[in-house]
């Protein structure tokens, strides 16, 4: 028999490659295969298959049993472990058995391929191309996708950003008359006037929130000197404002370049 079989070296991680009995049988088939499809006697022989007996009464005729030269049990075993796992299938009439190697195509010679007829190069040549047409979809698809769902967040309009505007003296009066919280608007105003109306390293957002935290701040004051003081009560020159770590710096400083003594605040 013409030709050769390609055999490739991960085939040593073939699950019955250090069975003897089954690897040789195997191969045994691959190399007996028909290389293409053979009428015999009314029947085809399929193209991977071969028409055989697994053991011969007459020890000079040809079968599996004679040609590898292990006993017919020997063989009938490997035969049942390549079919359990879907290498071969088995056929078997009271004359003959016919087995054909599943995956045929994969151990082939090339010079088959060379030789199949232009309809059987059309026929695979148009799956491939049907795979590749069906894989380049798929993937343009995803593509698509991907796409419309950037488009669709850029389309989504970003939430505005908030513009700060710093309040007037009459609005914190009013709206720390709504709160009666005796928090002197003044000072207040003043104090973050001084420091571009920022909070920590944070421009100011919501001028309201800080009035709340300077109720809060000047309660605790009021609670810990014994009571709690209407700001009225107490004179502007000895208002004590939150404590504040950047105020409290610039204080220190003006206080080095004698613009202010220890216990003057105009700010």
């Amino acid at each position: 028999m013409e030709g050769w079989l390609k055999l490739f070296r991960e085939i040593e991680n073939w699950e019955w490659y250090k069975d003897n009995n089954v690897k040789s049988v195997f191969f045994h088939l691959l190399i007996k295969a028909c290389i293409k499809d053979v009428k015999y006697k009314g029947m085809v022989i399929k193209r991977g298959s071969l028409l055989t007996v697994i053991e011969s009464k007459n020890n000079d005729k040809a079968s599996l049993s004679n040609e590898l030269g292990l006993t017919a049990k020997e063989v009938r075993t490997a035969l049942k472990k390549l079919q359990k796992t879907g290498e071969i299938m088995i056929e078997t009439t009271n004359k003959f058995t016919v087995i054909t190697v599943v995956n045929f195509s994969k151990y082939q010679d090339s010079d088959y391929d060379k030789g199949q007829t232009k309809g059987e190069q059309r026929e695979n040549k148009g799956q491939t191309k049907d795979e590749q047409r069906a894989s380049i979809e798929e993937e343009n698809k995803e593509e698509i996708e991907v796409k419309e769902v950037k488009e669709n967040k850029k389309s989504v309009p970003d939430k505005p950003a908030v513009n700060f505007s710093p309040p007037s003296i009459d609005e914190v009066k009013n709206y720390c008359q709504e709160r009666q919280n005796n928090v002197d608007a003044d000072n207040f105003v003043n104090f973050y006037s001084s420091k571009g109306w920022y909070v920590g390293k944070n421009k100011m957002k919501d001028w309201k929130a800080s009035v709340r935290t300077w109720e809060r701040n000047v309660k605790k004051e009021g609670e810990s000197n014994g009571g709690y003081k209407k700001h009225s009560d107490v004179n502007a020159e000895n208002t004590k404002y939150p404590e504040d770590p950047e105020r409290e710096r610039l204080l220190q400083a003006a206080r080095k370049r004698g613009e202010i003594g220890d216990t003057e605040c105009d700010f």
